[in-house]
This record gives structure tokens, C-alpha cells and sequence, in this order.
């Protein structure tokens, strides 16, 4: 109200006409009009060269998340073709070591036949035996009727030959005829005796003993091999096992490692995603900036020259009020994609028997130490030739002793050494796995750190980024509010105060009677201000409308920016949420992968300690378990031969004809 009333006393103070009053007005809004005009020039200048700086940035941090992407997925499927490799590897070990224990399982089923029959067969041997000492004794005592069950149990006994059977059937059948006639019974005492039936039991004692010796020999070769089969199949499934162990290991590592490496694409995925949509955003809000200032440099060139037009055909005038900073339709609006800040850029023996032939043993002996070259044959050979029988069969029966008692400790030295050997194999090869996988995984691990920190610094750096764009778009909101709420109040003075002049003016011309009205321009009137339809009236109406609309128009921008304020603070802070919560997990994923890399290089240096005893008793066994001239079924063989010739020589020497 004070506006109109200073208005309406100059007027009349100074009798300046209301139309020299429009004129001034007029004159000051060109000169305002270009300066905003440049002002405007300047600020898209600024504006266009933040578009073009940002979305540079942009379009570099989405390729390189292209990059990380590719790698990221390379890197996914080697991890994935690597984990299928050593599940098939470890299906292959569960292969062998089912292979092995079933093995085991059949040599243990043969292993119990023939242990089983040999307590059969010893039970056989040890009752006939019983039955020839019980037969012997009572027939050289003449108790005939109690020699029968003992001769009847000797005769059944399979390996009796069928001549001794039939003798003895026949012997049996004798005593059972003459067994209630004593004389009878003495001439058949002496039938039997003068027959030989006594030597002939006493011959197949000794030949049984013999046998019994030949079964207990042949268990016990059985029972070595059978436990030679068994740590055999034993180191084969403890070295399936161990592989399988380490290779399961090292597969739970890759998937571990995979789940990283998936976890990480799917951020740098959604990273580039938020990139290109911001960036999406930006080029389509600077399209849209960049449309609205060339349209409003358009419209600033159209008003300027509208209002040199309505000043040339006015000619003087005035209107006072604060009409001189708005007559012409001032375009505001923030550009808020000037506010937005650049993302941060993305970030595992024989019976004895008599010889008739010392040379004969001698030849033998001699040949076969020549052909084995064993100097104990040879030795012997000499003596067979000069020493007595008896001291010769001694010193036979001694070296057979001898050499089984060789035998028997280098069987025990064997199965010593598969065993310390097979140990010690089992542990170099699952250490030696071991520190493999654990340098693998330190370096892996060392990496993976390095990248975290920089996903760290990056993070960080896109986390105050965005904090400093919300600070300044919260200034710049600030400014431009309190510029559009001076606006809006002057358009609302000036609106009051064209009111006034209206109302004197159209007083005055009533008073007067009449008005002329000056001539109008040929040109189309401005739309953003008015144009000039004819007179100061119509000239002071139109202005009165543009401001009505200046009004209304900076409502809706301000009501605008205000919500596009809002969605850039909105979106701002979810990227920066996004952000701080990556780098959370990150800073967490450091500390957990620095406490993993400190127990794993300690689990390495514990592994390479042992890794290395082990290496150190594997260079002790090696002189006695595995650098020797021959091997141990070479030696056991020419072993063997030997007691076999020592024993034809015995029996050359002892003549044994039993069958």
C-alpha cells in the first residue's frame, strides 16, 4: 500500500505523466534484460562445462567398471572350471580308494578261506601224527585190539599214499579175523612185524611231520603276502584320502574365493548400473537446461526488441514501483545437475633222509653257488666232499636255519620300511599340497587386501563427494529460494501499483472527457512480457498481466526446484548410503582377510617345519630302505633258491624215497 501511495503522490507532486513514467519503466527493464541476459550466458557456460566435466568422469568410471567386469567374470569361470576339474579329480580318488578297499575286502575273504583250511588241514596232520605215535606205540607193545582205531584213523587220512592204505586195510582186516585167537594173534605179530608195518608207520610219521612243516611254511608266506596286499591297499586308500582332503580344501577355498569374486561382480554391476542412469539422468537434465537457455536467450532477444519497439512508439513515461526489475519473463530455475558431484569411480626242512652219493650233493651244491653265486654254497660244496655225513647234514641244516632266519628279518625290515616309507610318502606329498595351497591362497589373499584398500580410498572419496554436493546444492537451493521469494513479493508491489496508476488514469481520461491514445507497433506483441496492444492503458494492462503471471510462473518454478532439491537429495543420499555401507563390508572383509593372511602364513611356516622333517627321515630311510644293489624279491628269490639246493642236497644225501 505504501508503494501506491509514493506512487501516486509523485505523480502528483511532480506532474510527470503516467506515460513518461512507462517509458522509464520500459528503458530500465531493457537495460536489465540484457544484463540478465549476459548473466545468463555466463551461468549455462558454467553449467555446460559441468555437464561435460561429469559426464567425462562418468563415462570413464563406467569403463572401467567394464574392465573390472570382464575380469571379474573371467575370473568367475576359471574359478567354476577349476572347482569342476577337482571334483572330478576327487570323484576319481573316491574311485580308486573304493577300488582299493574292495581289494582289501576280497584278500581278506581269501586270506580267511585259506586260513580256515589250513586249520583244517593242521588239525588233520596233528591227529594222524597222534594216530601213527598211538598206532606205533601199542604195536610194538602187541596190543592189537587198541592199535585198530588208531591204524583205521591213519588209513582214512587222505594224504596217506594208496600202497601204506591198502596195507594198512589189510592189516586192520587181519587183526579183526585173529583177534580172539592169541596164537593166531602171534603169528600175525610176527607177520606184521617181519612185514615192515612198523617202519612203514614210523616213514609215514616222518613224511607227515614233513608236510605239517611244508603247511606251516605255506601259512606263513600266505599270511606275509596277504599283509604285503593289505598295507598295500591301506597306503592306497590313506593316499586317496589325503589327496582327496587337500583337494576338497582347496576346492572349498575356490568356492570361497568364488562367492568373493561373484559378490564383487555383482557390486561393480550395480555400480556401472547407478553410473549409467546417472549419467542418463545428467545428459537428459543438461539436454533439458541446455533447451530451456536457448529458448529463453531467444525469448530475452524477442523481448528486447518488443520493448525498443513500445519505447520508440511511446516516446516518454514512467511507472513507478519495483516494475523496473520484472517486466520481462525472468527464467528461473536452478540447474541442479550443476550440483551433482561425480560418483566415485568403482572400485589345496625236508625229512632227513639217508644219501647214498656225497658227490652227487657236492656237484649240486657247486653248480648251484655258481649259478647264484653264493660263496655259503661253494663253502659247503668243499665240505660235502671231505666232511663226515653227519657233520655235513648239520652244517646243511644249520645254513637252511640261517637262511630262513635272514629271511624272516629282511620280511620284518620290509614291512618296516613300506610302512615308515609309505608314511613318510603320505605326509611329503600332503605337506607338499599343503604349502601349495596355502602360498596360493597367501597370495590371494595379499590381493585381495590390496584391492579392498583401494576400494577403501575410493569409497571414501565418493562418500565425501557426495556429502560436499548435498552442502552445495543445499546452499544453492537456499539462494535461489530467497530469490524467487523476492520476486514473488515484487510482483506482487507491482501488480498493487499498476492497479493504482490504472485507476488514476482511467480517473483522469474520464475527467478529461477524452484521451488520444498514441499510434501502435505492426509487430507481434512479446508473449513473455505483453506486447503492445495500443495506448498506455493497454500497455499498463499487459504489464499488469505479466506480472500476474511473473507470480504465478516463479510459484511453479520454485514449487519445481524445490522437488528436483528433494530427488537430487534423495538420490545423493542413497548413493552415499550404498557407499558407506560398501565400504562397511569392505573394511570388515579386510580385517577378517588380514586375520585369515596372518593365520595362514603361521599354518605355512608350521606346514614347511614339517614338510621339512619329513624330507630329513625320508634322506635317513633311503640307505637301508631304498638304495640297495637289488631288490627285496630278488634277494628273497636267490634266498629261496639257495634253501632249495641246500634241501635236494639233503635229500641226495639222505636218500628219501618215500613218496
Amino acid at each position: 500500500m505504501r508503494v501506491t501511495l509514493a506512487f501516486a503522490s509523485g505523480v502528483a507532486a511532480t506532474g510527470v505523466s503516467p506515460i513518461q513514467k512507462v517509458l522509464e519503466m520500459l528503458q530500465d527493464m531493457m537495460a536489465k534484460g540484457k544484463a540478465e541476459m549476459q548473466a545468463e550466458q555466463v551461468e549455462f557456460a558454467k553449467a555446460k562445462q559441468f555437464c561435460d566435466n561429469i559426464s567425462g568422469q562418468k563415462k570413464a568410471s563406467i569403463a572401467d567398471s567394464d574392465e573390472k567386469i570382464e575380469a571379474l567374470s573371467a575370473e568367475t569361470g576359471k574359478l567354476s572350471s577349476d572347482m569342476n576339474d577337482l571334483n572330478d579329480e576327487i570323484k576319481h580318488l573316491d574311485e580308486n580308494a573304493d577300488a582299493a578297499e574292495m581289494d582289501l575286502d576280497q584278500a581278506k575273504k581269501l586270506r580267511k578261506q585259506e586260513h580256515a583250511a589250513y586249520i583244517e588241514q593242521h588239525k588233520e596232520y596233528v591227529e594222524s601224527l597222534d594216530a601213527l605215535e598211538r598206532a606205533i606205540a601199542v604195536l610194538k607193545k602187541k596190543n592189537f585190539a587198541m592199535a585198530q582205531g588208531a591204524l583205521i584213523q591213519v588209513a582214512e587220512f587222505a594224504p596217506v599214499p594208496q600202497q601204506a592204505r591198502a596195507a594198512l586195510t589189510a592189516f586192520v582186516s587181519m587183526l579183526g579175523k585173529d583177534g580172539a585167537d592169541t596164537d593166531a594173534a602171534d603169528s600175525t605179530a610176527n607177520d606184521f612185524q617181519s612185514g615192515g608195518i612198523i617202519e612203514m608207520l614210523k616213514g609215514l610219521k616222518d613224511k607227515f611231520r614233513g608236510q605239517l612243516r611244508d603247511l606251516e611254511k605255506e601259512e606263513l608266506n600266505s599270511k606275509h603276502s596277504f599283509e604285503m596286499i593289505s598295507a598295500d591297499a591301506n597306503d592306497k586308500v590313506a593316499r586317496a584320502k589325503s589327496q582327496r582332503e587337500g583337494k576338497a580344501g582347496l576346492t572349498q577355498k575356490k568356492a570361497g574365493r568364488l562367492a568373493v569374486a561373484k559378490g564383487e561382480l555383482q557390486d561393480e554391476e550395480e555400480d556401472k548400473a547407478a553410473d549409467e542412469k546417472y549419467l542418463s539422468d545428467l545428459e537428459a537434465d543438461c539436454t533439458t537446461k541446455s533447451n530451456e537457455y536457448e529458448q529463453t536467450q531467444q525469448l530475452r532477444a524477442e523481448e528486447l526488441e518488443a520493448l525498443e519497439t513500445a519505447h520508440e512508439i511511446l516516446s516518454s513515461g514512467d511507472v513507478a514501483g519495483a516494475g523496473e526489475k520484472h517486466l520481462k519473463l525472468v527464467q528461473i530455475g536452478s540447474s541442479l545437475a550443476q550440483l551433482r558431484s561425480a560418483t566415485n569411480p568403482k572400485k589345496p626242512a625236508m625229512a632227513l633222509v639217508q644219501s647214498p652219493a656225497r658227490r652227487e650233493a657236492a656237484a649240486l651244491l657247486s653248480s648251484r653257488a655258481k649259478k647264484l653265486g653264493s660263496k655259503e654254497l661253494a663253502e659247503l660244496a668243499l665240505t660235502v666232499e671231505a666232511d663226515p655225513f653227519v657233520k655235513v647234514k648239520k652244517m646243511i641244516k644249520d645254513m637252511i636255519r640261517r637262511l630262513l632266519e635272514s629271511a624272516n628279518e629282511e620280511a620284518e625290515h620290509k614291512g618296516w620300511c613300506d610302512q615308515e616309507m609309505g608314511t613318510n610318502k603320505q605326509t611329503r606329498d600332503s605337506k607338499t599340497d599343503a604349502v601349495d595351497t596355502l602360498e596360493s591362497d597367501i597370495e590371494g589373499l595379499e590381493s585381495s587386501i590390496t584391492k579392498l584398500n583401494q576400494d577403501v580410498v575410493d569409497l571414501q572419496a565418493g562418500i565425501l563427494n557426495a556429502a560436499q554436493a548435498i552442502q552445495k546444492a543445499t546452499k544453492d537451493r537456499t539462494s535461489e529460494k530467497e530469490k524467487n521469494e523476492e520476486t514473488i513479493r515484487d510482483a506482487k508491489g507491482a501488480q498493487v501499483a499498476l492497479t493504482q496508476a490504472l485507476s488514476v488514469l482511467r480517473d483522469f481520461y474520464k475527467k478529461a472527457g477524452s484521451f488520444v491514445q498514441a499510434g501502435s507497433s505492426s509487430k507481434e506483441p512479446y508473449t513473455g512480457m505483453g506486447g503492445q496492444s495500443g495506448g498506455v492503458l493497454g500497455m499498463l494492462e499487459v504489464i499488469q498481466s505479466d506480472f500476474a503471471r511473473l507470480e504465478t510462473d516463479t510459484k511453479a518454478e520454485e514449487a519445481a526446484a524445490e522437488r528436483e532439491y528433494d530427488q537430487f537429495v534423495s538420490d545423493t543420499n542413497t548413493d552415499k548410503a550404498v557407499k558407506e555401507r560398501d565400504l562397511h563390508h569392505k573394511e570388515h572383509k579386510i580385517q577378517s582377510q588380514e586375520a585369515d593372511l596372518v593365520s595362514h602364513k603361521q599354518e605355512l611356516k608350521s606346514t614347511q617345519e614339517e614338510l621339512d622333517a619329513a624330507l630329513r627321515y625320508y634322506e635317513k630311510l633311503k640307505p637301508s630302505c631304498v638304495d640297495s644293489g637289488s631288490s627285496h624279491e630278488e634277494r628273497m628269490a636267490k634266498r629261496q633258491e639257495e634253501i632249495e639246493s641246500l634241501k635236494e642236497a639233503l635229500r641226495i644225501l639222505n636218500g628219501d624215497d618215500i613218496a
